[in-house]
């Protein structure tokens, strides 16, 4: 299979569904790659926070509770493994519309709603971990 796209936005009908099938795979290593994220930041990063706020005698703030942390994780790694993109059935009736070996333009074929919707659970995730982790620690060093 030829995956090279000789015009930029292009693919041919027969490494249509392939393409479209590693499109999926990546929000499946994109949840992989956060719950890693995650973890480390967890199990690196928040039980220094915590001696951090003990040894200044500070009460960490409500937003970044371990338990809160546990539940935005929980909720990211879910959204990401249940958005589903299109069924195979509807990519086969785009495609029958094309005669083989036709280039077809990518963004007929796809469903952004996915693509943005992952994006957004990363980008929300990502947030919640500069706001509970990283912001305290800063709020409490810059003080010192």
């Amino acid at each position: 299979m030829n995956y090279i796209q000789p015009y930029i936005g292009y693919i041919k009908k027969e490494d249509a569904k392939d393409f479209l099938k590693r499109q999926t795979i990546m929000g499946k290593v994109l949840a992989v790659a956060l719950t890693i994220v995650f973890g480390l930041m967890e199990y690196m990063i928040a039980p220094r926070q915590l001696t951090l706020y003990a040894d200044f005698n500070y009460q960490l703030p409500a937003y970044a509770d371990s338990r809160i942390r546990y539940i935005v994780y929980a909720v990211a790694i879910i959204a990401l493994f249940a958005l589903k993109p299109e069924s195979d059935q509807v990519i086969e009736d785009k495609l029958r519309r094309y005669k083989a070996g036709e280039m077809i333009l990518v963004n007929k074929l796809t469903d952004y709603r996915y693509v943005y919707s992952a994006f957004a659970v990363l980008l929300a995730s990502m947030g919640y971990i500069i706001v509970s982790l990283m912001i305290p620690i800063y709020n409490l060093t810059s003080t010192l």
